[in-house]
This record gives C-alpha cells, sequence and structure tokens, in this order.
C-alpha cells in the first residue's frame, strides 16, 4: 500500500487542495488494502496519523491560548463575562495547516474505526488454542498459523522487555518466521510439534491459529494471533 510521511502535513508546498488529494489518495490505498482483508500496516498506519493529527491540533491550541489578548467586549449578560480577542493572529500559512487538520482528522478516524471494526470481525472468526500439553514456562514458543488448507506458516515468539505506554507497563511479543510446514492428515499438529521439539534446547509453548476464513499471514492472521495469544496469557 502507499505509505504517508509522517509530516506530511507539514512539508511543502502549504497548499489545502493539493494535500488533500494527498490524503483522500493514501485513504483509498489503505482501504483497498482493508477490504482485500490485508489489515496491516493500514491498522498502524491509521493509528499514527490519527494521533500525530490530533496531537499537532492540541499544541497549537494551547500554543494559541498562549498569545497576548485584549478585551474586546464586555458581556453584561447572566453570567456577566469578558470577551477577549488574540493580539496578533496566526500567520496564513498557519491557518491553512489548521484548515488541512480540522478537514483531515475526522476522515481519518473514520478510516480508522472502519479498519478496528474489520479487525474485530476478522479476530471474532478465530480461536487460538495449545498444541498438546502446555508447560509452565510460556514466554517463548511457536504459533502455528494456517496458510491456506494445507500449508502452515510457523514464528517462535519470545515475551519481550517491558515498555511504558501511557502510564501502564504493556509486554512486547516479538516474532520470527522459523519455518513452513506441509500440514496434512498424516502430519498432525502434534507430530509437527514433536519435530519441533527435536530441535529445541528447552520445551517450548506451542499454540495454533485456528481461522474460519483463509486470510494473508503476514497482513492478518499474524497480528491475529499475536493479539490472541497476550490476551490468553494475560488471562491466566
Amino acid at each position: 500500500m502507499k505509505r504517508l510521511s509522517r509530516d506530511w502535513f507539514l512539508q511543502p508546498s502549504i497548499d489545502f487542495e493539493l494535500k488533500s488529494y494527498t490524503l483522500l489518495g493514501w485513504l483509498q490505498s489503505a482501504c483497498l488494502e482493508v477490504n482485500e482483508s490485508r489489515i496491516y500496516p493500514a491498522f498502524d498506519d491509521l493509528q499514527f496519523h490519527l494521533r500525530s493529527l490530533e496531537q499537532f491540533k492540541t499544541d497549537t491550541d494551547t500554543l494559541y491560548e498562549q498569545f497576548p489578548k485584549e478585551i474586546e467586549h464586555l458581556y453584561t449578560g447572566n453570567p456577566p463575562r469578558i470577551i477577549y480577542k488574540t493580539k496578533h493572529e496566526p500567520d496564513s500559512q498557519f491557518s491553512i495547516i489548521r484548515s488541512i487538520i480540522d478537514w483531515s482528522i475526522p476522515r481519518v478516524e473514520s478510516a480508522f474505526k472502519s479498519t478496528e471494526e474489520r479487525l474485530l470481525e476478522m479476530k471474532s472468526n478465530t480461536e487460538l488454542f495449545p498444541v498438546g500439553i502446555e508447560p509452565i514456562y510460556k514466554k517463548e514458543g511457536f504459533l502455528f498459523i494456517p496458510d491456506g488448507d494445507q500449508e502452515l506458516q510457523i514464528f517462535s515468539y519470545r515475551m519481550g522487555n517491558i515498555f511504558e505506554k501511557e502510564s501502564a507497563s504493556v509486554p512486547a511479543l516479538n516474532t520470527q518466521f522459523f519455518m513452513h510446514q506441509r500440514w496434512t492428515i498424516s502430519t498432525t499438529l502434534n507430530a509437527i510439534k514433536s519435530d519441533i521439539l527435536k530441535q529445541s534446547d528447552f520445551v517450548p509453548a506451542v499454540y495454533f491459529l485456528r481461522s474460519e476464513k483463509s486470510l494473508p499471514v503476514n497482513e492478518t492472521l499474524l497480528p491475529i494471533a499475536k493479539i490472541r495469544l497476550m490476551e490468553y496469557l494475560a488471562g491466566e
């Protein structure tokens, strides 16, 4: 999909029509990916740009409130109050940027919410369950993800370092592609797990993501598997 630069609304030239076409072109590209059941990276990109736009708007509002003001009108109604106006109005370029921001936020938000709903719908059609007996230690292991009817993509996973996000400790889940595997009636999940155990120097936890629909692995099923696994481990 097309990617949108992090500071696209600040890059020259600062022109409302040009920026609106830039955003609409990117949103169309992201929506096409989602319609093809490729949720990522569209979901992350939409979330990032929505937060970036909202943060920029908040920051500029705060800056504008700090501009010197003068009394414009004494209001004698109920309750009485003083109406102020800013002495120094923002320059034309700043005003155009704010217009771009105000125009863009609802459109990006709408696309993000639609993508989030699609993600939740796909997630509801999946189920994560352990393959065989689970070890006590579950912070490292493998994810079995179907790739069509007779293929598995196998990923190793490891719980990463705890990092701070919005004043809460959030664990990171790191994954790495391990191997492709044919999956047939004679090659069961437990048999595949047994082969992996022979290659491991510890007893790993192994989980399988069942999906009612055939979906892209890297763009959809792997992110869903990571979400499912994080929820599963957090619920224990």
